[in-house]
Protein backbone atom coordinates (compact mmCIF):
# COMPACT_ATOMS: atom_id res chain seq x y z
CA UNK A 1 0.00 0.00 0.00
CA UNK A 2 2.91 2.31 0.69
CA UNK A 3 4.65 1.97 -2.54
CA UNK A 4 1.46 2.15 -4.66
CA UNK A 5 0.66 5.41 -2.51
CA UNK A 6 4.24 6.81 -3.13
CA UNK A 7 3.64 5.80 -7.13
CA UNK A 8 0.01 8.11 -6.68
CA UNK A 9 2.26 10.83 -5.18
CA UNK A 10 4.73 10.62 -8.29
CA UNK A 11 2.20 10.88 -11.01
CA UNK A 12 0.89 14.19 -9.14
CA UNK A 13 4.29 15.56 -8.88
CA UNK A 14 6.59 16.76 -12.25
CA UNK A 15 8.81 14.75 -12.84
CA UNK A 16 12.14 16.81 -12.35
CA UNK A 17 11.22 19.40 -9.63
CA UNK A 18 12.62 19.48 -6.49
CA UNK A 19 9.85 18.19 -4.62
CA UNK A 20 10.35 14.52 -7.24
CA UNK A 21 13.95 14.76 -5.84
CA UNK A 22 13.95 14.96 -2.45
CA UNK A 23 11.46 12.34 -2.60
CA UNK A 24 13.60 10.36 -4.31
CA UNK A 25 16.52 11.01 -1.70
CA UNK A 26 14.72 10.35 0.65
CA UNK A 27 13.79 6.72 -0.80
CA UNK A 28 17.14 6.33 -1.13
CA UNK A 29 18.17 7.15 2.20
CA UNK A 30 15.46 4.39 4.06
CA UNK A 31 17.18 2.12 1.52
CA UNK A 32 20.82 2.71 2.05
CA UNK A 33 19.84 3.11 5.84
CA UNK A 34 18.54 -0.82 5.48
CA UNK A 35 21.91 -2.13 3.44
CA UNK A 36 23.67 -0.81 6.23
CA UNK A 37 22.03 -2.74 8.57
CA UNK A 38 22.45 -6.08 6.28
CA UNK A 39 25.77 -4.87 6.00
CA UNK A 40 26.43 -4.78 10.07
CA UNK A 41 24.35 -8.81 9.98
CA UNK A 42 26.58 -9.90 7.61
CA UNK A 43 29.95 -8.33 9.83
CA UNK A 44 28.70 -10.30 12.62
CA UNK A 45 28.57 -13.24 10.84
CA UNK A 46 31.93 -13.07 9.69
CA UNK A 47 33.37 -12.43 13.00
CA UNK A 48 31.72 -15.59 14.26
CA UNK A 49 33.26 -16.94 11.74
CA UNK A 50 36.68 -15.42 12.53
CA UNK A 51 36.27 -16.68 16.30
CA UNK A 52 35.57 -20.09 15.04
CA UNK A 53 38.69 -19.88 12.93
CA UNK A 54 41.05 -18.80 15.50
CA UNK A 55 39.25 -21.41 17.98
CA UNK A 56 40.32 -24.40 15.63
CA UNK A 57 43.77 -22.62 15.02
CA UNK A 58 44.24 -23.05 18.62
CA UNK A 59 43.18 -26.82 18.54
CA UNK A 60 45.39 -26.93 15.78
CA UNK A 61 48.55 -25.63 17.74
CA UNK A 62 47.43 -27.50 20.45
CA UNK A 63 47.17 -30.98 18.85
CA UNK A 64 50.72 -29.90 17.39
CA UNK A 65 52.11 -29.75 20.80
CA UNK A 66 51.20 -32.69 21.92
CA UNK A 67 52.01 -34.47 19.09
CA UNK A 68 55.98 -33.02 19.31
CA UNK A 69 55.92 -33.92 22.92
CA UNK A 70 54.75 -37.58 22.48
CA UNK A 71 57.22 -37.71 19.58
CA UNK A 72 60.18 -36.75 22.06
CA UNK A 73 58.92 -39.40 24.60
CA UNK A 74 58.59 -41.90 22.13
CA UNK A 75 62.16 -41.57 20.41
CA UNK A 76 63.69 -41.73 23.93
CA UNK A 77 61.65 -44.75 24.63
CA UNK A 78 61.15 -46.96 21.68
CA UNK A 79 63.24 -46.64 17.98
CA UNK A 80 60.71 -48.93 16.79
CA UNK A 81 57.61 -46.47 17.29
CA UNK A 82 59.40 -44.03 14.60
CA UNK A 83 57.40 -45.43 11.43
CA UNK A 84 53.26 -44.10 13.23
CA UNK A 85 54.68 -40.67 14.46
CA UNK A 86 55.57 -39.79 10.93
CA UNK A 87 52.35 -40.74 10.17
CA UNK A 88 51.21 -38.56 12.86
CA UNK A 89 53.20 -35.83 11.64
CA UNK A 90 52.05 -36.35 7.63
CA UNK A 91 48.86 -35.88 9.51
CA UNK A 92 49.66 -33.06 11.23
CA UNK A 93 50.62 -31.77 7.88
CA UNK A 94 47.49 -32.52 7.03
CA UNK A 95 45.71 -30.29 9.63
CA UNK A 96 48.03 -27.40 8.63
CA UNK A 97 46.65 -27.51 5.02
CA UNK A 98 43.40 -27.70 5.99
CA UNK A 99 43.93 -25.01 8.05
CA UNK A 100 45.54 -22.48 5.18
CA UNK A 101 42.98 -23.81 3.01
CA UNK A 102 40.31 -21.98 6.41
CA UNK A 103 42.76 -19.06 5.99
CA UNK A 104 42.21 -18.41 2.28
CA UNK A 105 38.45 -18.91 2.63
CA UNK A 106 38.65 -16.30 5.22
CA UNK A 107 40.53 -13.79 2.87
CA UNK A 108 37.88 -14.74 0.28
CA UNK A 109 35.40 -13.64 2.68
CA UNK A 110 37.47 -10.29 3.79
CA UNK A 111 37.67 -9.88 0.02
CA UNK A 112 33.89 -10.12 -0.72
CA UNK A 113 33.10 -7.93 2.43
CA UNK A 114 35.01 -5.46 0.64
CA UNK A 115 33.03 -6.14 -2.38
CA UNK A 116 29.81 -5.42 -0.37
CA UNK A 117 31.38 -2.13 0.79
CA UNK A 118 32.08 -0.69 -2.76
CA UNK A 119 28.49 -2.19 -3.81
CA UNK A 120 27.51 -0.07 -1.39
CA UNK A 121 29.39 3.06 -2.90
CA UNK A 122 28.33 2.64 -5.92
CA UNK A 123 24.64 2.15 -5.00
CA UNK A 124 24.89 5.33 -3.44
CA UNK A 125 26.72 6.89 -6.38
CA UNK A 126 24.39 5.62 -9.22
CA UNK A 127 20.94 5.84 -6.95
CA UNK A 128 20.31 1.79 -8.79
CA UNK A 129 16.54 0.81 -7.73
CA UNK A 130 15.99 -0.98 -4.38
CA UNK A 131 14.36 -3.73 -6.16
CA UNK A 132 17.96 -4.47 -7.77
CA UNK A 133 20.08 -3.94 -5.03
CA UNK A 134 17.99 -6.20 -2.48
CA UNK A 135 18.63 -8.93 -4.90
CA UNK A 136 22.54 -8.01 -5.24
CA UNK A 137 22.10 -8.65 -1.13
CA UNK A 138 20.32 -11.64 -1.56
CA UNK A 139 22.88 -13.28 -3.78
CA UNK A 140 25.71 -12.07 -1.35
CA UNK A 141 23.67 -13.80 1.30
CA UNK A 142 23.34 -17.03 -0.97
CA UNK A 143 26.92 -17.04 -1.67
CA UNK A 144 27.92 -16.43 2.57
CA UNK A 145 25.80 -19.36 3.52
CA UNK A 146 27.35 -21.44 0.65
CA UNK A 147 31.13 -20.45 2.58
CA UNK A 148 29.32 -21.31 6.18
CA UNK A 149 28.49 -24.10 4.68
CA UNK A 150 32.12 -24.97 3.99
CA UNK A 151 33.41 -23.91 6.99
CA UNK A 152 31.38 -26.36 8.55
CA UNK A 153 32.44 -29.14 6.37
CA UNK A 154 35.87 -28.13 6.78
CA UNK A 155 35.57 -28.27 10.87
CA UNK A 156 34.23 -31.71 11.02
CA UNK A 157 36.59 -32.75 9.08
CA UNK A 158 38.95 -31.40 11.65
CA UNK A 159 37.06 -32.74 14.62
CA UNK A 160 37.22 -36.69 12.71
CA UNK A 161 41.61 -35.91 12.22
CA UNK A 162 41.63 -35.08 15.92
CA UNK A 163 39.83 -38.09 17.79
CA UNK A 164 42.09 -40.29 14.75
CA UNK A 165 45.38 -38.84 16.43
CA UNK A 166 43.99 -39.32 19.73
CA UNK A 167 43.03 -42.85 19.29
CA UNK A 168 46.95 -43.60 17.68
CA UNK A 169 47.91 -41.80 19.91
CA UNK A 170 46.22 -43.96 22.45
CA UNK A 171 47.60 -47.34 20.33
CA UNK A 172 51.00 -46.32 21.78
CA UNK A 173 50.03 -45.56 25.86
CA UNK A 174 49.25 -47.54 28.48
CA UNK A 175 46.04 -47.90 28.77
CA UNK A 176 44.13 -45.74 31.83
CA UNK A 177 46.59 -42.94 30.97
CA UNK A 178 46.93 -39.71 29.95
CA UNK A 179 49.54 -37.32 27.95
CA UNK A 180 49.10 -35.27 31.20
CA UNK A 181 49.18 -38.17 33.68
CA UNK A 182 51.32 -36.60 36.72
CA UNK A 183 52.66 -40.07 37.50
CA UNK A 184 54.09 -41.07 34.04
CA UNK A 185 57.69 -42.09 34.22
CA UNK A 186 60.38 -41.38 31.08
CA UNK A 187 63.49 -43.32 31.25
CA UNK A 188 66.48 -42.82 29.28
CA UNK A 189 69.17 -45.27 28.00
CA UNK A 190 71.93 -45.38 25.40
CA UNK A 191 71.26 -49.12 24.81
CA UNK A 192 69.08 -49.79 22.04
CA UNK A 193 66.64 -52.70 22.26
CA UNK A 194 67.25 -55.18 19.99
CA UNK A 195 63.55 -56.31 20.01
CA UNK A 196 60.09 -54.69 20.28
CA UNK A 197 59.95 -53.23 24.12
CA UNK A 198 63.57 -55.07 25.53
CA UNK A 199 64.30 -52.51 28.02
CA UNK A 200 60.80 -51.70 28.92
CA UNK A 201 59.87 -55.74 29.64
CA UNK A 202 63.24 -55.71 31.56
CA UNK A 203 62.14 -53.50 34.08
CA UNK A 204 58.41 -54.98 34.15
CA UNK A 205 60.39 -58.06 34.93
CA UNK A 206 62.33 -56.64 37.77
CA UNK A 207 59.93 -55.30 39.62
CA UNK A 208 57.50 -58.64 39.65
CA UNK A 209 60.86 -59.87 41.07
CA UNK A 210 60.87 -57.11 43.94
CA UNK A 211 57.15 -57.71 44.34
CA UNK A 212 57.98 -61.15 44.65
CA UNK A 213 60.63 -61.21 47.43
CA UNK A 214 58.55 -58.80 49.67
CA UNK A 215 57.58 -60.32 52.75
CA UNK A 216 53.69 -62.40 52.80
CA UNK A 217 52.75 -60.03 55.51
CA UNK A 218 50.95 -56.91 54.06
CA UNK A 219 51.93 -54.69 56.66
CA UNK A 220 55.56 -54.66 55.41
CA UNK A 221 56.47 -52.94 52.84
CA UNK A 222 53.19 -51.72 52.15
CA UNK A 223 53.91 -48.94 50.18
CA UNK A 224 56.50 -49.81 47.96
CA UNK A 225 53.66 -53.18 47.73
CA UNK A 226 51.35 -50.64 46.27
CA UNK A 227 54.01 -48.85 44.18
CA UNK A 228 55.20 -51.79 42.52
CA UNK A 229 51.41 -52.95 41.56
CA UNK A 230 50.25 -50.47 40.36
CA UNK A 231 53.23 -50.21 37.85
CA UNK A 232 52.51 -53.69 37.00
CA UNK A 233 48.82 -52.88 36.63
CA UNK A 234 49.30 -49.80 34.44
CA UNK A 235 52.19 -50.93 31.89
CA UNK A 236 50.63 -54.63 30.60
CA UNK A 237 53.69 -56.36 28.77
CA UNK A 238 53.78 -57.69 25.23
CA UNK A 239 55.74 -60.81 26.14
CA UNK A 240 58.27 -60.59 23.48
CA UNK A 241 60.85 -61.03 25.43
CA UNK A 242 59.18 -64.59 26.47
CA UNK A 243 58.34 -65.94 23.07
CA UNK A 244 61.67 -65.62 22.05
CA UNK A 245 62.67 -67.58 25.01
CA UNK A 246 60.16 -70.35 24.18
CA UNK A 247 61.95 -70.35 20.52
CA UNK A 248 65.35 -71.07 21.47
CA UNK A 249 64.21 -73.89 23.74
CA UNK A 250 62.56 -75.06 21.04
CA UNK A 251 64.77 -75.02 18.31
CA UNK A 252 67.47 -76.33 20.58
CA UNK A 253 65.10 -79.02 22.40
CA UNK A 254 66.23 -81.95 20.03
CA UNK A 255 69.74 -80.41 19.02
CA UNK A 256 71.68 -83.18 16.88
CA UNK A 257 74.16 -80.51 15.00
CA UNK A 258 73.73 -77.63 13.24
CA UNK A 259 71.06 -77.68 10.03
CA UNK A 260 70.24 -75.29 7.39
CA UNK A 261 66.36 -75.30 8.72
CA UNK A 262 67.70 -73.98 12.59
CA UNK A 263 70.34 -72.01 10.71
CA UNK A 264 67.81 -70.05 9.08
CA UNK A 265 65.65 -69.75 12.72
CA UNK A 266 68.38 -68.64 14.32
CA UNK A 267 69.02 -65.86 11.37
CA UNK A 268 65.01 -64.46 11.82
CA UNK A 269 65.85 -64.08 15.61
CA UNK A 270 68.44 -62.24 14.99
CA UNK A 271 71.66 -64.45 15.08
CA UNK A 272 74.58 -64.23 12.66
CA UNK A 273 76.47 -67.62 12.57
CA UNK A 274 80.29 -68.23 11.87
CA UNK A 275 81.41 -71.58 11.73
CA UNK A 276 84.95 -73.12 12.74
CA UNK A 277 85.96 -75.47 15.45
CA UNK A 278 82.84 -74.89 17.27
CA UNK A 279 79.77 -72.87 16.27
CA UNK A 280 79.69 -68.89 17.55
CA UNK A 281 76.95 -66.94 17.05
CA UNK A 282 76.37 -63.49 17.77
CA UNK A 283 73.21 -61.58 18.76
CA UNK A 284 72.18 -58.89 16.15
CA UNK A 285 75.86 -58.49 15.26
CA UNK A 286 77.00 -57.29 18.71
CA UNK A 287 80.38 -58.38 19.74
CA UNK A 288 79.66 -58.31 23.10
CA UNK A 289 77.18 -60.59 23.29
CA UNK A 290 78.85 -64.13 21.78
CA UNK A 291 78.12 -67.39 22.42
CA UNK A 292 79.63 -70.67 21.46
CA UNK A 293 78.86 -74.44 21.35
CA UNK A 294 80.00 -77.19 20.03
CA UNK A 295 79.62 -79.00 16.52
CA UNK A 296 78.56 -82.44 17.68
CA UNK A 297 76.17 -82.63 20.50
CA UNK A 298 78.04 -84.59 23.90
CA UNK A 299 74.79 -86.42 24.66
CA UNK A 300 70.91 -85.63 24.76
CA UNK A 301 70.87 -83.00 27.16
CA UNK A 302 73.40 -80.53 25.39
CA UNK A 303 70.49 -78.71 23.24
CA UNK A 304 68.74 -78.28 26.83
CA UNK A 305 72.05 -76.54 28.19
CA UNK A 306 72.72 -74.82 25.23
CA UNK A 307 69.34 -73.52 25.37
CA UNK A 308 69.82 -72.48 29.01
CA UNK A 309 73.05 -71.32 28.59
CA UNK A 310 72.08 -68.73 25.95
CA UNK A 311 69.24 -67.82 27.61
CA UNK A 312 71.51 -66.75 30.61
CA UNK A 313 73.80 -64.75 28.38
CA UNK A 314 70.97 -62.81 26.71
CA UNK A 315 67.69 -62.52 29.43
Amino acid sequence: MGMLRLTGFYHRLPRYSPAYWKERLSQLEHSYYDLNQRHEQLIQKYQKVRQRLQGLEQENEQLHQQLAERKEGVDAQLESTEQPLRELAQENQQLRQLHQQLQQQLDQLQHENQTLRSSCAYFEKCAISTEERYASLQEQHRLLEQEHAQLQAHYQSLQQEHIQLQAQLSHHRPPGLTTYNRNAITLYSNEMDFYPDETYELILRLIAEEMNRLPDDPNYYRRRRDLLRSLLDCNPSCEHQARIRAQIEELFSNYTGMTKPLEGRLRELGFSLNDGNHYKIIWRNDQRYVFSFAKTPSDRRAGRNIARDLIHLLF
